[in-house]
């Protein structure tokens, strides 16, 4: 290649590079800008940032009036209002409040002029102030826009209109039912002493756990509470909470708005001398809402009917269904009579022997020892029908079957079933006392009733 074409085609490279290098430089400066205008128009949408950690106080101004909320030792409390009634504070909503705010940042900016901060909702706004380290953090919080997606904010010291969130307006904006807990009963289950249910003016029961069980008030009657099925109950009773708020009993349109006529059912709760007392409006066919109206604090609100299914629990699901409270290694005998059949039964674990009538019953042999022991269980485990409180009992009741049980310490139950009027169906006295309760005759000639057991141990013995 001659010199003269090598100079040319240096010339042309380093053309090519200096503009290669001149667009890269282009490219970069545009890129820069734009990332300058983009972090700009953020700066222009972010509101504040600070830590809500920082945050003392909340102040909130709304159409239901003023509540001015501080940060104290047990967490936030209402300070100061001008709202007429006692309002239970819901802590998550004060603390949903400054999570938003320390970070606020718009979804866009709004060329509004400033003759028409009226037509935004300007003239009257909420107002939600959050005091970080003694300095206000303001906004109000206007209108909704015509589509319900947004909700137009400013800040105070400034004529620029900001949209946000539809949720996030809800959010600041809310009133009494967003700053009022929620949970329909103010303490755990586990905190509950006491609770009466009661249902068109009836006691349906009275439960109490002073002494640290949980027993039966009223109705008086001979079965024990099952505290499991009750802390099972009482737990899905603390976790309803409202689903609408509409005032205070001192306005008769809140409880004209609810349905609220009569109650229909009646609830007292209690926990270390504080109590609830609540009245319910009927439960809705299908879906809807139950009116509630808290007699301790006046509130009218309402739970969804899905919740309400605990007011038509009854009795019967929180007893425990065992009629005598025994055990085949407590029992010395047992003498029993079920209609024309009787068979008595002796034990002393002691000196290891058993009897079945007169005959002796060998522990080892497993099988004829488990017959023996599950016979025995059949009457202490014999379950009840139902509860019956006002029974027509007969005046000189005569049972057709009775279950004498002596244990080991002397102790004397006795079981015994009078017929009914309905067939199949017997009272329940036990200790001479009917208490309450009525038992099937499947519970003595059923797959697990006492007949068949004692049956099966005759074939064994023969």
């Amino acid at each position: 290649m001659s010199a003269r074409k090598m100079r040319t085609v240096i010339i042309v490279m380093v053309i090519l590079l200096v503009a290669a290098v001149a667009g890269y430089i282009g490219v970069d400066r545009y890129k820069k800008a734009q990332e300058d205008a983009e972090a700009q128009a953020q700066a222009e949408l972010t509101l504040f940032s600070f830590s809500d950690d920082a945050v003392t106080d909340v102040d909130i101004k709304n159409e239901d009036g003023h509540f001015h909320i501080t940060k104290g030792a047990d967490g936030w409390e209402i300070t100061d209002t001008d709202y007429p009634n006692e309002i239970r504070l819901n802590p998550y909503y004060i603390n949903s409040v400054t999570a938003a705010m320390c970070v606020l940042t718009a979804d866009k900016k709004i060329e509004a002029a400033d003759d028409r901060m009226a037509d935004y909702g300007f003239d009257d706004p909420a107002v939600v102030t959050c005091t970080v380290d003694g300095v206000d953090k303001t906004i109000e919080i206007g209108n909704f826009s015509a589509t319900g997606e947004s909700c137009y904010i400013r800040r105070p010291d400034s004529s620029d209109v900001f949209a946000i969130t539809y949720d996030k307006g809800m959010l600041f904006s809310g009133g009494v039912f967003y700053l009022m807990a929620h949970d329909m009963i103010r303490f755990t289950d586990v905190e509950m002493d006491g609770f009466t249910l009661e249902r068109d003016g009836k006691t349906v029961y009275d439960l109490d756990r002073s002494t640290g069980m949980w027993t039966l008030e009223a109705p008086k009657l001979g079965a024990s509470v099952d505290s499991a099925q009750v802390s099972s109950m009482l737990t899905m009773v603390t976790r309803i909470e409202y689903q609408y708020f509409y005032g205070y009993d001192d306005d008769p349109e809140a409880l004209k708005a609810s349905g609220f006529t009569k109650a229909a059912y009646r609830v007292t709760a209690s926990s270390n001398g504080e109590t609830v007392e609540l009245e319910f409006g009927p439960i809705p066919e299908g879906k809807g809402l139950v009116p509630v109206h808290d007699l301790t604090s006046g509130l009218v609100c309402a739970i969804d009917s899905s919740s309400a299914g605990f007011l038509n629990s009854t009795l019967n699901e929180l007893l425990t269904t065992k009629m005598l409270p025994i055990g085949f290694s407590d029992a010395a005998s047992m003498e029993a009579t079920i209609d024309d059949t009787s068979f008595t039964m002796t034990m002393d674990p002691e000196a290891g022997e058993y009897r079945f009538n007169d005959t002796p019953i060998d522990t080892d042999d497993t099988a004829l020892f488990r017959q023996f022991r599950e016979l025995f269980e059949t009457v202490p485990n014999m379950t009840y029908e139902e509860v019956v409180l006002d029974p027509a009992l007969p005046e000189t009741p005569e049972a057709t079957c009775r279950f004498h049980i002596t244990t080991l310490e002397g102790t004397e139950y006795l079981l015994e079933l009078v017929p009914t009027d309905e067939e199949n169906l017997y009272w329940a006295y036990v200790d001479g006392t009917y208490e309450g309760f009525t038992v099937r005759r499947r519970a003595l000639t059923g797959s697990t009733g006492v007949l068949p057991f004692y049956e099966k141990m005759v074939d064994m013995l023969s």
